[in-house]
């Protein structure tokens, strides 16, 4: 079928609903040179592929105005999508949606790698910390807590590893830090949860961890730079939160101790914006 029907019949619908209910269940992340891209609605983007795979005769975009019945097929299955998703087999939303995101949950962790503890650990104070800090030994592999798509794999973190930037199909914003150069997932992949989505690094002083930062909110990159530093007597980054809830949702039944954290002074300058040139000057041209 490749012109879309003014007045569609029954058939024509049931090749709708039988497209919608396929790109659901496949969830392609590229069609012919197309590629989902960060921060598109999933529904959005699965939409346009059923659109594009069922009626080629339309226009791949859709002009503001004219094209009545391309337009009305696209908006009839992005309700079939819509609908097609909320009958699939999906975790338990928001917190409990979450998976650990190193190998192993630990039993209990530390106070100096909280959300909000001092920073630096030594010496005079400068900043809160923005995430929570996870034990994990080097080459431990780092899992996507959410399905969702990457929005970068070597965002710039501290000196001798990156951050992995991701945007969840629940409209979250999700960092960790602390992975090993060379091991972060692909910008624009998706990730169900649990995929392995890098590895850890080394700090500087040869400590390893994941450091978790999670806004309530879909960010570009560029927002990102700008809200991963949480300056002392400065207001919390807009859309930041506390990510314990959701990594206790994780534990299973590993009740913590106490806060989350390392052993307190691993971090020194992670995320103070050490984000590569060219990556910036993305950012900024909008280009990232």
């Amino acid at each position: 079928m490749a012109t879309a029907p003014l007045t569609p019949t029954a058939a024509d619908l049931a090749a709708e609903a039988a497209a919608a209910l396929v790109v659901v269940q496949e969830r392609p992340s590229t069609h012919g040179d197309a590629t989902r891209k960060p921060g598109q609605a999933l529904e959005d983007w699965l939409t346009n592929v059923a659109y594009w795979r069922l009626y080629s005769d339309c226009p791949r975009q859709l002009p503001a105005t004219g094209e009545a019945a391309c337009r009305a097929a696209w908006v009839r299955l992005r309700s079939l999508v819509g609908v097609a998703i909320a009958q699939q087999p999906v975790a338990p939303p928001a917190a409990g949606a979450w998976v650990w995101p190193v190998a192993q949950t630990p039993m209990y962790w530390t106070a100096g790698g909280k959300f909000g503890a001092k920073r630096p650990w030594k010496g005079p104070q400068t900043r809160y910390h923005v995430g929570v800090d996870l034990r994990a030994g080097l080459g431990t592999a780092v899992r996507a807590p959410e399905p969702g798509i990457i929005l970068s794999g070597t965002h710039g973190w501290e000196s001798t590893v990156k951050a992995v930037v991701m945007l969840t199909d629940s409209g979250r914003t999700v960092l960790i830090g602390g992975i090993a150069a060379g091991t972060g997932a692909a910008k624009n992949t998706l990730v169900k949860a649990g995929d392995t989505i890098g590895k850890i690094g080394a700090y500087p002083k040869g400590d390893t961890m994941a450091h978790v930062t999670v806004w309530d909110r879909p960010l570009t990159l560029g927002q990102v730079v700008a809200r991963q530093v949480w300056r002392l007597g400065q207001p919390k980054p807009e859309g930041l939160i506390d990510p314990a809830n959701l990594l206790r949702s994780a534990m299973g039944q590993n009740v913590p101790q106490a806060a989350i954290g390392d052993d307190d002074n691993g971090e020194e300058q992670e995320g103070v914006l050490q984000v590569p040139v060219g990556e910036l000057l993305g950012l900024f041209l909008g280009v990232a």
